[in-house]
């Protein structure tokens, strides 16, 4: 399972966001997310207008994610 999600960054004094996909364990902890923010792209207005859509709908439902102290999953361990 994947979704977007805001996350927190900060490196030398200096904190940005930024919306990337977050994958999961599937007992919901999270196994890792992508190293670069999504980028919004389609092939008609439409597609990326749905995108945004389904973005701000995810990360609307879940908190931000602070990238200096998430913990992951392993992607391998099912027993978690």
């Amino acid at each position: 399972m994947w979704n977007n999600r805001i996350i927190k960054h900060e490196k030398d004094d200096i904190v940005w966001y930024s919306v990337h996909e977050v994958f999961y364990h599937e007992n919901g902890g999270i196994n890792g997310y992508t190293e670069d923010p999504i980028s919004i792209v389609g092939e008609t207005v439409s597609d990326v207008k749905t995108q945004l859509e389904m973005i701000m709908k995810d990360i609307k439902k879940h908190e931000v994610i602070d990238a200096s102290t998430v913990k992951f999953e392993d992607w391998h361990d099912e027993e978690k």
